[in-house]
Order: C-alpha cells, then structure tokens, then sequence
C-alpha cells in the first residue's frame, strides 16, 4: 500500500478540515457573543418595556395628578392673591376717603378754631374795654364795684335801644321820604287836572 504524503490530496482535507473547524470555531463564538448580545438587547428591551409600563400606568399618572394638584395650587394662590388685592385696593380706597373726610373736617375745624380766636380776641377786648369804663365810672363819679356795673349795664342796654331807636328813625325818615314823593306826584297830578278843568 502506497504511504500518503502530506502534500497529498488527504493533507490538502486535513487543511481544509482544519480551517473549517476554526471557522465554525469562530462562528460559534461569534453566535455565542450574539446571543449573548441578544440576551443583554432582550434584558435592556424588557427592562425598557417594564420602565415604559411603568411611566404609563403608574409615573404618567402621578405626574398628571401631580400637575393638576400644582394646577389647583397655582390657581388658588391667584385666586387668593386677587382677592388680597381687591381687599388692599378697597381698604386703600376707604383709608383715601377717611383721609379726604378728615382733611375736610380738619379745615372746617380750622375755620372754626380762627372764628373762634376772632370772637375770643373780641371778648377779651370787649372785657379790657369794660374792665376800663367799669374803673373810668368808678373814678369819676365815686360808683362801687358793683353799682359801676349796673350803670355800664343801663348804659350799655341804652346804646342798644338807641342804636333801635335810630335803625326805626332812618326807616321813618325813608318812608317821610317816599310819601313826600307820592305827595308831590299826586299834587303834580291834581294841579294838572286842575288846569284842565279850567281849560
């Protein structure tokens, strides 16, 4: 029997058997790190697909209630913010119309406070003006303190009813005067028929 040579067509299998054995070697570690891949691909989708449901069913729906109760708030706040609003503006507008009633009041008062000065400087001068005539009627003609007051107080009420007496004198002497003119009118007038009676 004829030995084969390893440069024969049998080495040339071996080769080729060779090299396809690491070849399936090679696509057999391949695979494995595919599926390998694969397996980490199916973990992160399911770990996915689990964070998704999770977003939708229960994180989605915590957020929306979340949202809507920060809706509420915020509405609320503005609501209550308005409204703090309306009542300052109100309770500004009102303090502005006491501050306008007491300005007013504060100048009526003012008024009143200068009249009243007026009528208070009056008294006092008219007191020093009595307390003089009350010393002047006592030195001149001997009166006591007392009866010096009831004669400035005959005297006083005298100039009174003087100053009556000369109000109806000046009515009196106003209508002497509108009678004298109807007087004369009247006696113009008759002289005038008169004359043309004679004519």
């Amino acid at each position: 029997m004829k030995a084969l040579s390893v440069h024969g067509p049998w080495a040339y299998y071996e080769r080729r058997n060779a090299e396809g054995e690491a070849r399936i070697a090679h696509l057999e570690a391949e695979l494995e790190q595919l599926k390998a891949k694969h397996e980490t691909l199916e973990a992160n989708y399911k770990t996915s697909e689990d964070s998704r449901l999770n977003l939708e069913n229960i994180t989605l729906p915590s957020l929306r209630t979340e949202n809507e109760r920060a809706v509420n708030i915020i509405s609320n706040l503005e609501r209550e913010i308005q409204g703090i609003k309306d009542g300052k503006k109100a309770q500004f507008d009102k303090m502005a119309e006491q501050v306008e009633d007491l300005s007013e009041e504060l100048q009526k008062m003012t008024a009143d406070n200068c009249v009243l000065r007026s009528e208070l400087s009056k008294l006092v001068m008219n007191k020093q003006a009595t307390n003089s005539k009350l010393e002047l009627v006592k030195k001149k003609l001997g009166f006591t303190e007392g009866e010096a007051k009831v004669f400035i107080q005959e005297l006083e009420e005298a100039r009174s009813s003087l100053k009556v007496l000369k109000d109806e004198v000046v009515v009196l002497q106003a209508d002497k005067a509108h009678l004298r003119q109807q007087l004369e009118s009247r006696s113009q007038h008759c002289m005038t028929l008169i004359s043309d009676n004679k004519r």
